[in-house]
């Protein structure tokens, strides 16, 4: 943080301000865009129950909170344009900083060999992903493995 000009700071004496502070701690946070791209209710539901409600990555038992003890990953990130397709959808433990999510955002290339990230030029409905429970398999959009 800069230190406060002298005019700045004596200009704030003058109007009876006896300690002034930066003007950057007076100032007020941005306001954030209110833009929700979380799946609905139903796609997550559909997303775990085809997941057999385990973990893609490790096979552990997805329980707790969404968010925290578990999280639905956007294979094709939404920064790249992933939507919340089923076949773009995964069953995860942890979250972004925690568990088999972190873990895939740490070590994107392993991630995206493993078909768990997909780039932003490919469809995820056409990329073999390493699943626990079926082996290397396709997503489809309607809840299936292919």
């Amino acid at each position: 943080m800069a230190a406060m000009s002298a005019k700045r700071r004596a200009a704030l004496a003058a109007t009876g301000v006896a300690f002034p502070s930066s003007t950057l701690l007076s100032r007020k946070p941005a306001a954030k865009r209110a833009r929700d791209t979380d799946p609905d209710a139903a796609t997550v539901s559909a997303v775990l129950e085809r997941d057999g409600y385990q973990c893609v990555v490790c096979a552990c038992g997805l329980l707790g909170t969404r968010g925290f003890d578990y999280s639905v990953h956007h294979r094709k990130l939404r920064s790249q344009g992933g939507d919340n397709r089923l076949s773009n959808l995964i069953s995860v433990c942890g979250h972004g900083t925690a568990g088999c999510h972190a873990n895939i955002h740490g070590a994107p290339a392993k991630a995206m060999e493993a078909g768990w990230i997909v780039s932003r030029e490919h469809d995820p409905a056409q990329t073999l992903m390493a699943h626990s429970l079926y082996g290397h398999v396709l997503l489809d959009n309607k809840g299936g493995v292919a």
